[in-house]
This record gives structure tokens, sequence and C-alpha cells, in this order.
């Protein structure tokens, strides 16, 4: 998937899956997990929407990794 920013050439490529399914394939392509951290909103948003700093506080839905290859 990929989603275009519309006021520029930006583009996020994303892809959903489960959890399970995203780990297993970095450790079987040999990767080590460091560390594992879902964002949460910053206190910005909270002033801009107290509703989605709520819904991303306590669901959020984006994850990085970070991975060692030894």
């Amino acid at each position: 998937m990929t989603s275009r920013s519309p006021g520029g050439p930006l583009a996020v490529h994303y892809q959903r899956m489960p959890l399970e399914t995203f780990l297993n394939e970095l450790l079987v392509a040999g990767f080590m997990l460091e560390r594992l951290i879902e964002p949460r909103p910053t206190p910005g948003l909270r002033e801009l929407d107290e509703t989605a700093y709520n819904k991303l506080h306590e669901a959020p839905c984006f994850l990085a990794v970070r991975l060692l290859r030894p």
C-alpha cells in the first residue's frame, strides 16, 4: 500500500500484517530484535484533537523496530 502526500511527491510504503508474521519474517531472515517501540502521540496533538490523542495513546497504530544482523 502507498499513501501519497497531497502536497508533494513523498510516498510512504506500508503493509498491514499480524505482528507475529512481521516479527517471524524478520527473525527467519536472520535479524535479531534489539528494540520494539509503539510511538505515542506528542502532547501537541492533545491540543489539536484530544479524542485522536486519547485513541492513539491507548491504541498506537505504528510500530518501529531496531534490528541487528549478527
